[in-house]
Formats: C-alpha cells, sequence, structure tokens
C-alpha cells in the first residue's frame, strides 16, 4: 500500500518538478494517476485533489488532452478546496480549439452556482485573457456577490475587485465604489511588496 497523500505532500510533489522535462512532468501525472486509482485510507487530499494535479502535469507535459480527462475526471471526483476543475478544463478547451465546448462548459459549470470564490476569479480571468470582457465582468460580478452574501475574506472580495475594475478600466468606465474597492486592494497589495 502507497503513502498517505494530503495537500501538502502535493505541494511539494509539484515544486519537486520545477524546470523539469517534459518527459519528467508526464511520468509525473501518470504516477498522481495511478496514485488516485489506489486511495490510502489516511488520505487527507480527495481523488480529486489528486487527478487534478495530474490534469497540471499532464499540461505542462504539453499533453493537453491528457490534461483535459484529468480535469473533467477531477471534476466527476469533486475536490477539497480551490477552483472548480471544471474551470481548467474551459481553458484546455479553448487550448483545443473547441470554443462551443469551451462555453458549454463554463456554461455548465456557471449554472452549478460554485461556491469557491476562486472559481469565479479563475473564470473571470480565462475570459478576459480572451478579450471577452462582457463574460470576464459577469464572472466577477457573481464572484463578488457570493463573497459579499457569504461575509467571505476580505482578500477574495479584493481581488475580484480588482479584476473587476481593471476590465471596466479597458472599456473607459468611470470607478464605482466597487472599483474604489479594487484600487485600494491593489495598493495594499503594492504597500506589502515593498516591505518585503
Amino acid at each position: 500500500m502507497r503513502e498517505p497523500i494530503d495537500l501538502d505532500w502535493l505541494d511539494r510533489f509539484d515544486e519537486g518538478l520545477a524546470d523539469s522535462s517534459r518527459a519528467a512532468h508526464a511520468e509525473a501525472a501518470t504516477q498522481l494517476v495511478a496514485r488516485a486509482a489506489d486511495p490510502h485510507e489516511q488520505d487527507g487530499a480527495w481523488v480529486g485533489d489528486i487527478l487534478l494535479r495530474a490534469a497540471f502535469q499532464f499540461s505542462e507535459a504539453g499533453d493537453v488532452e491528457g490534461a483535459l480527462a484529468q480535469a473533467l475526471r477531477s471534476s466527476d471526483a469533486g475536490i477539497s478546496e480551490g477552483a472548480d476543475p471544471r474551470a481548467f478544463a474551459t481553458e484546455l478547451l479553448f487550448l483545443l480549439e473547441r470554443p462551443d465546448d469551451a462555453k458549454a462548459t463554463s456554461e455548465d459549470l456557471r449554472r452549478s452556482r460554485p461556491v469557491d470564490p476562486e472559481t469565479y476569479w479563475t473564470m473571470a480571468t480565462i475570459w478576459e485573457a480572451r478579450g471577452e470582457t462582457k463574460q470576464a465582468l459577469a464572472w466577477y460580478n457573481r464572484g463578488i456577490a457570493l463573497v459579499e452574501d457569504s461575509d467571505g475574506p476580505p482578500a477574495d472580495l479584493g481581488l475580484l475587485c480588482s479584476g473587476r475594475w481593471r476590465v471596466r478600466r479597458s472599456l473607459g468606465l468611470d470607478p464605482d465604489e466597487l472599483d474604489e474597492l479594487g484600487m485600494g486592494f491593489e495598493e495594499a497589495v503594492a504597500e506589502h511588496q515593498d516591505e518585503t
């Protein structure tokens, strides 16, 4: 039986592959898929967590199809924290030049009303990078509403407002109260970086 795996173990595993070859990333992905298929009763990480890391490793190896397959498996299995794997799947589908499937996955994710603010930020940045400002703003706004309704962490609200302001500024819009929150968050981050 293999050793137990938790999120810290997965972080160390990823860190150990920094600057590795594509072949090493592919081998790492294969190892993670095998570990996910052989769960340990003391695992702190969910099967979906392990499969999602495998998806990232396949992506680093240049195997976008392999990454997509594991991201979708991860979504079906469920993860313990972080952005919904369907966000990564959306990005991968765009890379594979399957925009209709990417949009369908994005819409499926939206309808499911994810509860982690990171999902909204990730989806917003995916659409923003593609120049789809309407979609990006919608995801930022949904994320902000989630954080406000659930009284979530101020850092989550600041990050989402910052992204929203970036998109609105690119459209030439005047700042509103949420944008001012985003500006304040950016200033706080810059001050913290200057101090470190």
